[in-house]
């Protein structure tokens, strides 16, 4: 047995792991027993029911209990040494090989006893072998085997553990002389809420995720870890709440309330209910104490950009200043010409502050420092380090996904305590946003506004694409305009798809002949795009070839259609981000799926359960389903826990439990959060946490 262990104690304290193992353990980030233990299994192998060997009718893994009878070492070693191990268990003999540390197992298996054995079966010679299997000594007093008779967990291993000799049967072992020495995790919220919800105990978990007693306990405590893992992320963010509670701000915002409320019931159409409820929310985050921190997830066409501008309002009316910052000089632009269409600039000064040689430019950053400029809305100049605000109240970030953690914390910090509203066109499922975002307050636009048309989607395979051609012929002829989507640049070898360029190419010269085309890519510089966009907004441009580069959120009223090739090579999510492209004016609108012949029939069964909704949110939900959280939007770049066995979409509903739980704790003053060391890498100090960072 070992010496007492401690969770804090190295991997040296184990006996069988030297400087060596220690070493490439520590490469892999497991430095300590809790590392070890808390290193889980990926997956497990069954080796729990035994059969006779007369019974074995394939090679599947299987269990026996067999005597050895005797052994022999076959060969010289130029001749493939081997170790043979004949074994009985009263119906026929079988055979046991070993071509690796013969040395090793000549001294272990011993003839005369009995041995349980696990491997894959083969026949050789009329015989049953198996090569290089599970054995343990089965021994009267000894309990349940360790690595076979059982369900056995298999470990990640890379090349480099494999060759110093870390096997998952090393690991076992170590893990099993660790649990001997009664070396547990403390569980200090067991009585409290395990008990209540029919979690296990912490460290019953963990045991039982490296030895089961069966599949449904490996399933409990996949459960447990679960929750705990999602608790401590959620303790985690209720912690940086606080904090960000504990910085109050000073600004008055009651003047500006009523202006607010002026601006929405001057605007030309009625708000949505829910454009009224994000509204209402703002505000009182607005006048609070504590600083806003707000995401506002909204649909394609729900109103986003009404919603901020009334809260820009309300802060610049108050005598403080309002800024928007958008990914693209188009968006700011569009944000704009919006913001003077709606408010205009008769009560307040609005600066647009873009890239480039923009006259004038000297002349707005000079105003923006005193105070002149009121609303400021700009692209990533706003960032640069010459510019500064002389009383910034608010940030509002368009299409935030679209910029850096230390480009968010750069422009909050042109102010003090800034009030922050993120906005994404994404609609994200809220197990998704409660990881990514659990430290914000979230609001959602699930409304689109009713002079809104609905797009129809419409899907054909590529043998009809000539109806197809006829169809988009009339509608040019009509002045209207069209997207059309490949996945990829450049043809490659190895995937047969239709590329942009030889798109490009075709409908220009073979179909669209008489067609204003323009081609819009990723390889094109800022100011290429910029223009290519522009020539399209502006109305020269037709037909628009493009890969997913297109901007979200910007209005072309005159594009009625987008056609996308290959729409099985998308998410769902992002195809309803490419469907969001059209429907923006008063025309009927449609989204036209090209299909390759031969489509997988659940990949088909997929997109026509895709053409039946317009809700974002329910796509969303069903992306996230088929896709999982790894895929969505590229949720790495988002800041994803990296998780030990929680998983979003499995077990939403201890999400949903944890994030409960840690709402209603005492964060500030439970003391039992101070030394909970369980799960401390759970978020890792490099992830990017919108709120930890910002803040």
């Amino acid at each position: 047995m070992e010496s007492k262990l401690h969770l804090s104690d190295k991997l040296s304290k184990i006996t069988g792991i030297g400087s060596k193992k220690e070493s490439v353990f520590s490469k892999h980030g497991i430095e300590s027993i809790q590392d070890l233990i808390l290193f889980f299994p990926r997956t497990y192998l069954d080796l729990s029911k035994k059969i006779k060997i007369a019974e074995i009718q394939d090679s599947e893994w299987i269990t026996i209990v067999a005597e050895i009878l005797r052994s022999s070492i076959i060969g010289n070693y130029r001749n493939k040494r081997r170790l043979v191990v004949e074994l009985w268990d009263g119906t026929q003999i079988a055979l046991a090989v070993f071509f690796h540390n013969i040395d090793f197992f000549v001294k272990k298996l011993i003839s005369g006893k009995t041995f349980i054995i696990s491997g894959k079966p083969s026949m050789f010679q009329k015989r049953w072998q198996f090569i290089h299997p599970e054995m343990e000594i089965l021994e009267e007093g000894k309990g349940t085997p360790l690595h076979t008779g059982r369900i056995v967990p298999i470990y990640s291993l890379s090349e480099e553990m494999r060759l110093s000799g870390i096997s998952s049967r090393f690991i076992r072992q170590a893990i099993a002389n660790i649990y001997s020495t009664g070396c547990l995790i403390p569980d200090p919220f067991y009585e409290e809420i395990s008990k209540k919800n029919n979690f296990l105990h912490i460290s019953d978990a963990i045991q039982q995720l490296h030895f089961p007693e069966h599949f449904d306990a490996i399933q409990k405590a996949e459960r447990t870890i679960a929750f705990y893992e999602f608790l401590a992320m959620n303790i985690r963010l209720e912690k940086h709440k606080e904090k960000r509670k504990a910085n109050g701000k000073t600004r008055d915002y009651g003047r500006g309330l009523q202006a607010s409320q002026a601006f929405i019931q001057s605007l030309p159409f009625p708000l949505t209910a829910s454009q009224e409820k994000v509204i209402s929310e703002i505000q009182q985050d607005l006048i609070n104490n504590a600083p806003m921190l707000r995401l506002l997830e909204g649909d394609v066409g729900s109103g986003k950009t009404v919603v901020a501008l009334a809260a820009m309002i309300l802060v610049a009316e108050s005598g403080y200043q309002a800024a928007l910052l958008a990914p693209t000089e188009i968006l700011a632009r569009q944000h704009f010409k919006t913001f003077l269409q709606l408010y205009g600039d008769h009560f307040l000064s609005v600066t647009l502050l873009i890239g480039g040689h923009q006259q004038d430019k000297e002349k707005h950053k000079q105003d923006i420092q005193l105070g002149i400029s009121k609303i400021i809305i700009g692209t990533h100049s706003l960032l640069e380090k010459d510019i500064s605000f002389q009383e910034l109240g608010l940030i509002v970030i368009d299409e935030q996904h679209r910029f850096g953690v230390e480009q968010r914390h750069t422009i909050i910090n042109k102010g003090i305590h800034t009030d922050c509203l993120l906005m994404t066109a994404t609609p994200i499922p809220r197990s998704l946003s409660l990881s990514l975002f659990g430290e914000m307050e979230l609001s959602i636009l699930n409304e689109k506004p009713i002079n809104r048309p609905t797009v129809q989607t419409l899907l054909f395979s590529k043998a009809k694409s000539q109806g197809v051609f006829n169809s988009i012929h009339k509608y040019l002829g009509l002045g209207q305009q069209v997207f059309w989507i490949y996945p990829i640049i450049e043809e490659s070898e190895t995937i047969d798809l239709d590329s942009a360029m030889k798109g490009y190419e075709n409908l220009r010269g073979e179909i669209f002949p008489d067609t204003k085309i323009c081609l819009l890519h990723g390889r094109l510089s800022a100011l290429e795009k910029e223009s290519v966009m522009q020539s399209f907004l502006n109305g020269y441009c037709q037909i628009l070839v493009s890969t997913t580069v297109i901007e979200v959120g910007v209005d072309i009223a005159n594009a009625s259609i987008i056609v996308i090739e290959h729409p099985e090579r998308f998410g769902l999510a992002q195809l309803h981000q490419l469907r969001g492209r059209v429907g923006r004016g008063n025309s009927a609108a449609f989204c036209i799926l090209l299909l390759p012949e031969n489509l997988n029939p659940l990949t088909k069964i997929r997109l026509e359960e895709f053409a039946k909704s317009n809700d974002g949110f329910l796509i969303a939900e069903m992306d996230l389903r088929l896709r999982g959280p790894g895929d969505f939007f590229g949720t790495r770049q988002h800041g994803l826990p990296n998780f030990r066995k929680a998983n979003i979409v499995t077990h939403g509903k201890e999400l949903l439990l944890s994030k409960e739980i840690a709402q209603s704790m005492d964060i500030k003053n439970d003391r039992r959060f101070d030394n909970w060391l369980f799960f401390e890498k759970t978020l890792t100090p490099n992830q990017n946490i919108p709120g930890e960072m910002i803040h």
